[in-house]
Protein backbone atom coordinates (compact mmCIF):
# COMPACT_ATOMS: atom_id res chain seq x y z
CA UNK A 1 0.00 0.00 0.00
CA UNK A 2 1.90 3.26 -0.85
CA UNK A 3 0.78 6.14 1.25
CA UNK A 4 0.22 9.38 -0.40
CA UNK A 5 1.54 12.73 0.55
CA UNK A 6 -1.33 15.23 1.62
CA UNK A 7 -1.16 18.13 0.08
CA UNK A 8 -2.17 21.14 1.86
CA UNK A 9 -3.70 24.12 0.28
CA UNK A 10 -2.06 27.45 0.22
CA UNK A 11 -3.01 30.23 1.44
CA UNK A 12 -4.62 33.13 -0.13
CA UNK A 13 -5.92 36.62 0.93
CA UNK A 14 -9.49 35.95 1.26
CA UNK A 15 -11.89 32.92 0.65
CA UNK A 16 -12.82 30.55 -1.97
CA UNK A 17 -15.77 33.02 -3.18
CA UNK A 18 -13.44 36.40 -2.79
CA UNK A 19 -9.67 37.16 -3.22
CA UNK A 20 -7.44 39.77 -3.05
CA UNK A 21 -5.33 39.03 -6.29
CA UNK A 22 -2.58 41.35 -6.70
CA UNK A 23 -1.71 44.69 -4.95
CA UNK A 24 0.66 47.78 -5.61
CA UNK A 25 1.47 51.09 -5.35
CA UNK A 26 4.27 52.84 -7.68
CA UNK A 27 5.55 56.24 -8.66
CA UNK A 28 6.14 57.37 -12.19
CA UNK A 29 8.56 59.46 -13.36
CA UNK A 30 8.39 61.39 -16.91
CA UNK A 31 11.73 61.90 -18.22
CA UNK A 32 13.51 64.12 -21.06
CA UNK A 33 15.70 61.35 -23.14
CA UNK A 34 16.12 63.27 -26.10
CA UNK A 35 15.59 67.00 -27.45
CA UNK A 36 16.88 69.47 -30.18
CA UNK A 37 17.74 72.59 -30.44
CA UNK A 38 15.23 75.05 -32.22
CA UNK A 39 16.51 76.31 -35.23
CA UNK A 40 14.76 77.93 -38.50
CA UNK A 41 14.24 74.37 -39.46
CA UNK A 42 13.69 72.45 -36.56
CA UNK A 43 11.71 73.94 -33.92
CA UNK A 44 12.53 72.55 -30.66
CA UNK A 45 11.42 68.97 -29.45
CA UNK A 46 11.99 66.41 -26.92
CA UNK A 47 10.86 62.58 -26.01
CA UNK A 48 10.19 61.70 -22.87
CA UNK A 49 9.93 58.15 -21.26
CA UNK A 50 7.95 56.86 -18.15
CA UNK A 51 10.20 55.07 -15.44
CA UNK A 52 7.82 52.96 -13.06
CA UNK A 53 9.24 52.47 -9.54
CA UNK A 54 7.27 50.31 -7.25
CA UNK A 55 6.67 51.12 -3.88
CA UNK A 56 5.17 47.91 -2.83
CA UNK A 57 3.93 45.03 -5.16
CA UNK A 58 1.97 42.25 -4.10
CA UNK A 59 1.02 38.82 -6.37
CA UNK A 60 -0.89 35.84 -5.45
CA UNK A 61 1.88 33.92 -7.09
CA UNK A 62 4.03 35.21 -4.19
CA UNK A 63 2.38 33.22 -1.67
CA UNK A 64 2.27 30.39 -3.73
CA UNK A 65 5.95 30.80 -5.11
CA UNK A 66 7.23 30.89 -1.06
CA UNK A 67 4.69 27.51 -0.34
CA UNK A 68 2.57 29.80 1.96
CA UNK A 69 0.00 27.25 3.73
CA UNK A 70 -0.93 29.24 6.65
CA UNK A 71 -0.93 32.94 7.93
CA UNK A 72 -0.15 34.10 11.50
CA UNK A 73 -3.16 34.39 13.84
CA UNK A 74 -2.87 37.42 15.95
CA UNK A 75 -5.88 38.95 18.18
CA UNK A 76 -7.73 42.34 16.63
CA UNK A 77 -7.17 44.02 19.83
CA UNK A 78 -3.80 44.35 19.48
CA UNK A 79 -4.53 46.81 16.67
CA UNK A 80 -8.08 48.15 17.48
CA UNK A 81 -6.47 51.37 18.70
CA UNK A 82 -4.99 51.99 15.85
CA UNK A 83 -8.27 52.88 14.35
CA UNK A 84 -11.63 55.20 14.86
CA UNK A 85 -13.61 54.48 17.61
CA UNK A 86 -16.65 55.12 16.15
CA UNK A 87 -16.93 53.13 12.59
CA UNK A 88 -13.48 51.80 13.22
CA UNK A 89 -12.12 48.16 13.14
CA UNK A 90 -13.75 47.77 16.42
CA UNK A 91 -17.21 48.28 15.15
CA UNK A 92 -16.76 45.97 11.91
CA UNK A 93 -15.74 43.15 13.89
CA UNK A 94 -18.84 42.95 16.00
CA UNK A 95 -21.16 43.81 13.11
CA UNK A 96 -19.43 40.85 11.42
CA UNK A 97 -17.50 38.45 13.94
CA UNK A 98 -17.60 35.27 11.25
CA UNK A 99 -15.80 37.51 7.98
CA UNK A 100 -12.24 37.97 7.39
CA UNK A 101 -9.69 40.34 8.58
CA UNK A 102 -5.94 40.41 6.79
CA UNK A 103 -3.21 42.48 8.01
CA UNK A 104 -0.96 42.99 5.46
CA UNK A 105 2.24 44.16 6.20
CA UNK A 106 4.99 45.46 3.41
CA UNK A 107 8.30 46.69 2.95
CA UNK A 108 8.48 49.71 0.61
CA UNK A 109 11.06 50.61 -1.17
CA UNK A 110 11.15 54.72 -1.83
CA UNK A 111 14.76 54.68 -3.40
CA UNK A 112 15.06 55.90 -6.80
CA UNK A 113 18.29 55.25 -8.06
CA UNK A 114 20.37 58.10 -8.85
CA UNK A 115 20.68 57.58 -12.61
CA UNK A 116 17.25 58.01 -12.89
CA UNK A 117 17.09 61.17 -11.10
CA UNK A 118 19.72 62.97 -12.45
CA UNK A 119 18.31 62.20 -16.03
CA UNK A 120 15.33 64.21 -14.96
CA UNK A 121 15.35 67.76 -16.28
CA UNK A 122 11.54 69.09 -15.05
CA UNK A 123 10.37 66.45 -12.24
CA UNK A 124 7.47 65.13 -12.54
CA UNK A 125 5.85 62.28 -10.31
CA UNK A 126 2.89 60.81 -10.46
CA UNK A 127 1.82 58.61 -7.55
CA UNK A 128 -0.78 55.85 -8.24
CA UNK A 129 -2.26 52.19 -6.90
CA UNK A 130 -4.01 49.62 -8.51
CA UNK A 131 -5.70 46.36 -6.69
CA UNK A 132 -7.22 43.07 -8.04
CA UNK A 133 -9.68 41.20 -6.73
CA UNK A 134 -10.76 37.71 -7.78
CA UNK A 135 -14.13 36.07 -7.69
CA UNK A 136 -16.38 33.04 -8.39
CA UNK A 137 -19.38 35.49 -8.55
CA UNK A 138 -20.38 38.28 -10.76
CA UNK A 139 -21.69 41.12 -9.12
CA UNK A 140 -21.04 44.55 -8.43
CA UNK A 141 -18.80 44.95 -5.59
CA UNK A 142 -17.30 48.70 -3.86
CA UNK A 143 -14.11 49.32 -2.13
CA UNK A 144 -13.90 51.62 0.73
CA UNK A 145 -10.27 52.80 1.47
CA UNK A 146 -9.57 54.64 4.62
CA UNK A 147 -6.32 56.58 5.41
CA UNK A 148 -6.17 56.65 9.79
CA UNK A 149 -3.55 58.81 11.65
CA UNK A 150 -3.20 58.63 15.00
CA UNK A 151 -6.04 56.53 15.23
CA UNK A 152 -8.08 59.19 13.40
CA UNK A 153 -9.58 58.43 10.13
CA UNK A 154 -8.32 61.81 7.78
CA UNK A 155 -10.18 60.66 4.70
CA UNK A 156 -11.72 57.96 2.64
CA UNK A 157 -11.88 56.82 -0.92
CA UNK A 158 -14.83 55.15 -2.29
CA UNK A 159 -14.54 52.80 -5.84
CA UNK A 160 -17.07 50.52 -7.39
CA UNK A 161 -16.88 47.94 -10.33
CA UNK A 162 -19.16 46.71 -11.83
CA UNK A 163 -18.26 45.17 -15.34
CA UNK A 164 -15.87 42.12 -14.00
CA UNK A 165 -13.76 40.15 -16.95
CA UNK A 166 -13.63 37.05 -16.73
CA UNK A 167 -10.45 34.62 -17.18
CA UNK A 168 -9.54 30.95 -18.35
CA UNK A 169 -10.72 29.69 -15.53
CA UNK A 170 -13.92 30.95 -15.32
CA UNK A 171 -13.01 33.30 -12.56
CA UNK A 172 -14.16 36.57 -12.47
CA UNK A 173 -11.60 39.72 -12.45
CA UNK A 174 -12.16 43.06 -10.92
CA UNK A 175 -9.62 45.29 -11.50
CA UNK A 176 -8.77 48.82 -9.95
CA UNK A 177 -6.09 49.80 -12.11
CA UNK A 178 -3.91 53.19 -11.56
CA UNK A 179 -6.19 54.81 -8.93
CA UNK A 180 -4.34 58.18 -8.03
CA UNK A 181 -2.93 58.63 -5.10
CA UNK A 182 -4.07 61.79 -2.98
CA UNK A 183 -2.49 64.47 -2.67
CA UNK A 184 -2.92 64.41 1.57
CA UNK A 185 -0.73 60.86 1.11
CA UNK A 186 1.46 62.09 -1.81
CA UNK A 187 2.66 65.27 0.18
CA UNK A 188 3.30 63.05 3.04
CA UNK A 189 5.65 60.41 1.31
CA UNK A 190 7.01 63.59 0.04
CA UNK A 191 8.04 64.57 3.47
CA UNK A 192 9.06 61.19 4.42
CA UNK A 193 11.40 61.29 1.69
CA UNK A 194 13.23 64.07 2.72
CA UNK A 195 14.15 62.35 6.93
CA UNK A 196 18.02 61.32 6.86
CA UNK A 197 17.47 57.67 7.49
CA UNK A 198 14.96 54.86 7.48
CA UNK A 199 15.00 54.69 11.51
CA UNK A 200 13.41 57.79 11.50
CA UNK A 201 11.20 57.25 8.49
CA UNK A 202 9.51 53.94 10.45
CA UNK A 203 9.66 55.69 13.29
CA UNK A 204 6.94 58.12 11.74
CA UNK A 205 4.91 55.61 10.04
CA UNK A 206 5.05 53.15 13.42
CA UNK A 207 2.66 55.87 14.87
CA UNK A 208 1.56 57.54 12.53
CA UNK A 209 -0.27 55.41 9.61
CA UNK A 210 -2.31 52.36 8.42
CA UNK A 211 -4.81 52.12 6.18
CA UNK A 212 -7.73 50.06 5.77
CA UNK A 213 -10.22 48.81 2.56
CA UNK A 214 -13.04 47.34 3.07
CA UNK A 215 -15.33 45.22 0.49
CA UNK A 216 -18.75 43.64 1.28
CA UNK A 217 -16.51 39.98 1.36
CA UNK A 218 -13.73 41.06 3.34
CA UNK A 219 -11.46 43.79 4.93
CA UNK A 220 -7.58 44.03 4.85
CA UNK A 221 -5.32 46.35 6.74
CA UNK A 222 -2.00 47.71 5.28
CA UNK A 223 0.78 49.13 7.04
CA UNK A 224 4.39 49.15 5.69
CA UNK A 225 7.78 49.79 6.64
CA UNK A 226 10.44 51.41 4.85
CA UNK A 227 13.17 48.63 3.13
CA UNK A 228 16.30 51.09 2.49
CA UNK A 229 16.64 54.70 1.09
CA UNK A 230 18.83 56.34 -0.57
CA UNK A 231 19.05 60.19 -0.90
Amino acid sequence: MVNHPIILPLAIIGDENFRLYELSAFIELKRTISSTHSSLIYPYSESCSIYQHDLLRLHSNDIQIKNVHTFETISIDQIFDKFPHYDGLKDLFERNPDGSFFLIKFWADVSISPSIINSIINRDESFFTSYTYASCSNRPIHISTRLCSFGKQVLEKVEISEYPQRDQFDQFIYRFDRSPLCDYMVQFIQKLRSLPNTYMMNSVLEVRFLFFQETLFFLSIINFRILQYFK
